[in-house]
């Protein structure tokens, strides 16, 4: 009996022990699963701090401005400080179409001097503008004048905090109307507790000596009450979008507003080695557009691509005509365009270039090749034809474009097999060659040899034969 208690006495110790062990392999695994887990959260907070894609990009297009952080005694001494941010450029932007696309006219056809007076935009002025100015509804269309549905293009704007609730914005831009293109001025008041906003016009900036301000210049606000909602000045968070397909939508509206109607101001944004390379003079850019603008002009983004750098992000964005349109951006209001793939090699494209067999090497330079043809770039492609080609065929420039013309199609897609070597640094590819413009017409066989040059460069050579 004697030994049989002493056993189960064995036994329960030994469970006991197994069980305080099991019990501290739980807490220790426990504590190791939340360690870990903490750890894990923290570089997935990395990656996606550092993510092209992410809202918050160091110096990029969604970087926070936290220069104009209020005091807690509301004791404001803000500045203006450059916008460099998404959110506040798209809040911006929405209560600019919302004041201008309030510049409705009711009719009256018993009047007899003026029969439509401008509606609604009394409604978006603030108090302290509308008292500056004197504005009513007997007058506001003589200050206004006849402006209808005009567009808009924001070229710079700054921020200064005016308490813990309402910031203010100056904004810089271009407004197209009847009368053209002219520059223009108002400041945007957000009262961000009411999720409201005001506009002071252009005129009260001008009697006040409000205009041409820049960072660290300030602007004094006397009406600081919080803006009462009426409807019509909501604005709406939901609508701040700051995705890369959104910033790439914006730089091509950007892109297609200059295009429109300021070709000057489109071909100082262009960037100043692919000014250089492809369009040395303004006039060369004109000729470019007006040659080009049925395709031009309805084009619109169907594909993008974006990856940060540094301090800018590389936007690609591919077309429904299949044109290319490049954004280096540092933000939305600065930025450099490129308008095709081809003329100067992205960084992109050099780290792809770089990273790929010599067979997908040669691919990308027969892609740049035919990519200038589509565009009728003659210039850029006969400077790529090997030179025996070229010197037995094709003399001059205009022998080429001629030949070009005469034996390819207007627009053109292809498709080229995986090639083979004819040396380390040379390959050839059989390409069939389609025409965009008229499914029916039959293919086009083509033998193109690709000659790859200096790598650091992304230099190539090409041959090619129309079987």
């Amino acid at each position: 009996m004697k030994n049989k208690t002493s056993k189960i006495l064995k036994y329960l110790v030994i469970i006991f022990f197994i069980l305080l062990i099991i019990i501290i392999f739980l807490i220790l695994f426990l504590k190791f699963k939340n360690n870990n887990k903490s750890k894990t959260e923290s570089e997935e907070n990395n990656i996606s701090e550092n993510n092209m894609f992410n809202e918050t990009i160091q110096n990029g297009l969604n970087e926070t401005n936290t220069n104009n952080e209020v005091p807690e005694n509301n004791n404001v001494e803000s500045k203006l400080k450059k916008v460099i941010n998404n959110k506040s450029y798209f809040l911006v932007k929405q209560c600019i179409e919302i004041y201008y696309g309030n510049y409705v006219y009711d009719y009256d056809e018993n009047a007899t001097s003026t029969p439509y007076t401008l509606i609604s935009i009394l409604d978006l002025i603030d108090k302290e503008a509308k008292d500056a100015l004197n504005i009513n509804e007997s007058n506001l269309s003589n200050i206004y004048g006849n402006i209808d549905s005009p567009m808009f293009c924001i070229d710079d704007m700054y921020e200064q905090t005016l308490d813990n609730n309402k910031k203010i914005y100056l904004v810089y831009y271009r407004l197209e109307s009847s009368s053209g293109i002219s520059s223009s001025e108002l400041l945007v008041k957000i009262d961000e507790k009411n999720t409201t906003f005001s506009i002071y016009p252009y005129e009260y900036l001008r009697i006040n000596n409000f205009l041409n301000l820049k960072e660290n210049d300030k602007i004094t606000i006397n009406n600081l009450e919080e803006i009462e909602n009426k409807q019509i000045n909501k604005y709406s968070t939901e609508s701040l979008l700051q995705d890369s397909e959104t910033c790439i939508k914006e730089l091509f509206e950007k892109y297609k507003f200059d295009l429109l109607y300021d070709v000057e101001g489109l071909y100082s944004k262009l960037d100043d080695e692919y000014k250089q390379k492809r369009f040395n003079t303004l006039e060369i850019f004109k000729q470019y557009i007006n040659t080009n603008k049925t395709d031009l002009y309805l084009d619109s983004v169907i594909k993008y691509n974006a990856r940060k750098y540094e301090n800018y992000i590389e936007f690609i964005g591919i077309s429904n005509r299949g044109n290319y349109y490049i954004f280096n951006a540092q933000n939305l209001n600065n930025y450099k365009i490129l308008l095709d793939n081809y003329t100067v090699v992205t960084r992109q494209y050099k780290e792809l270039y770089k990273a790929s067999f010599p067979n997908i090497k040669s691919k990308y330079c027969i892609e740049r090749f035919f990519n200038s043809i589509n565009s009728k770039d003659y210039t850029f492609a006969y400077s790529k034809l090997l030179y025996i080609q070229k010197n037995n065929y094709y003399p001059t420039i205009g022998d080429f474009e001629n030949y070009v013309k005469n034996n390819l199609f207007n627009k053109f897609r292809y498709e080229c097999d995986e090639g083979m070597s004819i040396s380390d640094n040379m390959y050839q590819f059989n390409v069939k060659v389609y025409d965009e413009e008229n499914e029916n017409s039959a293919s086009k066989n083509l033998k193109v040899t690709v000659t790859l040059l200096d790598e650091e460069s992304n230099e190539f050579n090409i041959a090619f034969v129309i079987e």
